[in-house]
């Protein structure tokens, strides 16, 4: 589904790319018909709008290609056409690194088998220590003569001198002390992975943060302005095209953010055993939600 979305989004980029190619591609073609541009400009307006529409269906054939895939594995229960709906966020909940760290130390799934296994070998090594204890065995005698009933009570107490189960033991308390050691490793390799992935995930929230409010609305602005000083004569297609160009850059890097943050979100989950955003420090954040619409 993270993938779809990604690729829905990059199609969006490249149809976003071609409405911006036809805009100038207009521009030129008045200017031209004006008498104020060449026809070599035209050229180039023509093969930008011509290299847009390519793109664009590339990343179309792109999105049907994974949505078929998908619709397979659901064993053709999706509709032909559907659309993964509020999927990549142009804004991300911070996540405390702490409480994540806490959360999978002590209530991630394999915490509670750990402990059930550690909990399994410890009753085995009792069993085994409480083996080489003595043994009781109480035996009751009779007998009977002329005149006299006699009964008589023995008790036996087997000492265990030589063999106190001492290989038993030992036995069990290497099993315990290599269920604990394979644990903490475990435990250390999933700090280990959650680390990395919350710095990720980080670093993709800032960058989605930084893009969307900053980078993005300047280059739009750049770019307006561009087109319409261009359209007044008082720029050129090479200072329009490259303001264009700067835009789509920042778009793309975008939708890389998103990528990255949503392969982040997914190994934090596997790292956690939990949705992420479901332990979010910000409680006025909302996660996006994932749907398919027809």
């Amino acid at each position: 589904i993270a993938g779809i979305a990604i690729a829905q989004a990059r199609l969006g980029q490249a149809q976003h790319a071609t409405e911006l190619s036809q805009q100038v591609l207009t521009a030129v073609q008045r200017r031209v018909t004006a008498g104020e541009s060449d026809q070599g400009d035209l050229a180039r307006a023509q093969a930008e709008e011509a290299t847009a529409q390519l793109a664009a269906t590339a990343f179309q054939a792109d999105v049907e290609a994974r949505q078929t895939i998908l619709r397979i594995w659901c064993g053709d229960r999706l509709p032909v056409h559907y659309t993964i709906i509020e999927s990549s966020p142009e804004t991300l909940p911070a996540l405390d690194l702490e409480n994540l760290r806490r959360h999978a130390r002590d209530n991630h799934p394999r915490q509670a088998i750990a402990t059930a296994q550690q909990a399994v070998q410890q009753a085995e090594l009792t069993a085994e220590q409480r083996a080489w204890y003595p043994d009781v065995t109480i035996g009751v005698t009779g007998g009977r003569e002329t005149d006299t009933n006699d009964v008589g009570v023995s008790v036996g107490i087997d000492l265990p001198l030589w063999n106190r189960n001492e290989s038993g033991i030992a036995e069990a308390e290497a099993q315990l002390a290599q269920i604990r050691a394979e644990q903490h490793k475990d435990l250390i390799s999933r700090q280990r992975d959650l680390v990395q992935a919350w710095s990720a995930y980080e670093n993709a929230r800032q960058q989605i943060a930084g893009l969307t409010t900053r980078v993005l609305p300047a280059a739009r602005r750049a770019l307006d302005a561009r087109l319409a000083a261009f359209t007044a004569g008082d720029a050129s297609l090479l200072e329009v095209t490259d303001s264009r160009r700067a835009l789509l850059a920042a778009e793309s890097s975008l939708v890389d953010a998103q990528e990255q943050a949503a392969t982040a979100t997914l190994a934090l989950t596997t790292a956690l055993g939990a949705d992420p955003l479901s332990l979010r420090s910000s409680p006025s954040s909302s996660p996006a939600s994932v749907g398919a619409r027809p």
